[in-house]
């Protein structure tokens, strides 16, 4: 893992190894446990790469410069804010998983982030 060269696209777009390790453990230490259920998430507060980007208005992150929209917008993550307000009629944060939909979404967002991932590295 340590020993990973990042792709031509992630040096062209200023991409740093240490921000892909932020991506992969966003996906390992918050979204796998979110859908395992010993987790619930947090938003910005438990997120990895929020934690290092939101301060510059997360024009830094990788998920940022791939969708080119900042707090995970015209991601996965949209559908799940969307689904845990509309289904669950939560009005803030945490969320957790209640339903298998909630399961699915969940899953989309890894996949979404593992696929970013791979982009990421050669």
């Amino acid at each position: 893992m340590k020993n990973f060269k990042l792709s031509d696209w992630a040096i062209k777009n200023n991409i740093f190894k240490k921000d892909v390790l932020l991506l992969r453990k966003s996906i390992n230490n918050k979204w796998k446990l979110i859908i395992a259920g010993t987790e619930i998430d947090k938003g910005h507060k438990d997120c990895f790469l929020c934690r290092e980007f939101l301060k510059d208005s997360c024009v830094s992150c990788v998920v940022f410069k791939k969708t080119d929209h900042s707090k995970c917008k015209e991601t996965p993550i949209t559908k799940w804010i969307k689904h845990q307000k509309g289904v669950h009629k939560k009005k803030n944060l945490p969320y957790k998983i209640e339903c298998s939909t909630c399961k699915k979404i969940a899953q989309d967002v890894i996949n979404f982030a593992e696929k970013l991932y791979k982009e990421l590295i050669q």
